[in-house]
């Protein structure tokens, strides 16, 4: 997901959620900082990696040192969790490493509607075309 700014238009940041492995990762533009923006992303990546993917957990890590991604974190209800204190990066660089995770009530996922759907088609769930026939 992309968060723009409404003021200005500019991309504010992202985050994404990796589905396969439960993992939640995000960024922050300079101009976006300080202003509640983190936890909304954070927020928003909860909610698609729980009620849109189907996963009981969404798991979150972050360098020790960035205290503004660990109250975010926190303040969406993501909690700490033992995990290595290393990471490596993709550029092979090793940097220290704390992990929080969200677990959510169990509910079955909220599927959107993709291509062919009943949704993006205008078709009834009831139509013979929407159901297959």
């Amino acid at each position: 997901m992309v968060a723009v700014r409404t003021d200005d238009g500019r991309y504010a940041g992202s985050v994404s959620v990796l589905a396969d492995m439960g993992e939640m990762d995000g960024w922050l533009a300079p101009h976006a900082r300080g202003v509640g923006l983190g936890t909304e992303l954070f927020r928003a990546g909860a909610e698609l990696g729980h009620f849109h993917l189907g996963l009981p957990t969404v798991r979150a890590g972050f360098e020790p040192a960035n205290l503004a991604s660990a109250g975010a974190l926190a303040g969406v209800s993501f909690v700490p969790v033992d995990a290595s204190p290393r990471h490596t990066l993709d550029d092979g660089r090793e940097v220290g490493a704390r992990s929080s995770q969200h677990t959510a009530p169990r509910r079955p996922p909220c599927r959107c509607a993709g291509p062919g759907s009943a949704a993006s088609t205008g078709e009834s769930a009831s139509s013979p075309a929407a159901a297959g026939v």
